[in-house]
């Protein structure tokens, strides 16, 4: 599809959590940390809410914590 651009595969992140495909989604997420030398904070965000979604409580509160994090650095 558009394995590069950013605003698609964080709309598909958005799309896979909306359906519980949290799998897929941590996938797109991590391949817009890969591509992007931006950091966007909303990543660890959608990461937590992926996380949760897979039942990783922990993994969730590790990602929203850095959510937290960054968006105080911002």
């Amino acid at each position: 599809m558009a394995p590069e651009d950013v605003s698609v595969l964080h709309t598909l992140a958005e799309a896979f959590l909306e359906s519980d495909a949290a799998t897929r989604a941590i996938a797109a997420i991590d391949r817009i940390e890969e591509v992007s030398d931006i950091a966007d904070p909303a990543l660890a965000w959608l990461r937590s809410k992926a996380y949760w979604l897979r039942g990783e409580e922990d993994e969730a509160r590790r990602a929203f914590k850095a959510y937290l994090r960054a968006r105080a650095a911002e």
